[in-house]
């Protein structure tokens, strides 16, 4: 499975309060904690459907370079052609699973007739 890289990028958000101490938290990036979760959770549902990514990774956004309301962004890796036709497939054949599946509980359903209220 792709491990979850971040690609460093210089901070312009971070100002020091004026007049106060600051303790660990300061440093905190919620907005990095919520794209890593996302990230990881992306990969996870990417391994459900035996796909590995090797080159996912978060890029922290400048706001001085962008327009982006997003502090984090997901990139998901260069993919060759190969690796791109293999993901493919993968997703066509569990999209083709998906659709037997709703035929079959759809015909199930249809086979039970409608609900008539009873008198």
């Amino acid at each position: 499975m792709g491990r979850v890289n971040e690609i460093p990028h210089e901070r312009h958000d971070m100002k020091c309060p004026a007049h106060s101490a600051v303790g660990p938290e300061y440093f905190d990036d919620g907005d990095r904690d919520d794209a890593a979760a996302i990230a990881a959770e992306l990969v996870n549902t990417f391994a459900s459907y035996d796909i590995q990514l090797s080159g996912i990774g978060l890029q922290q956004v400048c706001d001085r370079c962008t327009v982006m309301d997003d502090a984090y962004v997901i990139s998901l890796g260069v993919l060759r052609l190969d690796e791109a036709r293999e993901v493919i497939v993968k997703l066509k054949d569990m999209t083709d699973e998906f659709s037997k599946l709703h035929d079959h509980l759809m015909a199930l359903t249809d086979s039970k007739g409608p609900n008539e209220p009873q008198a």
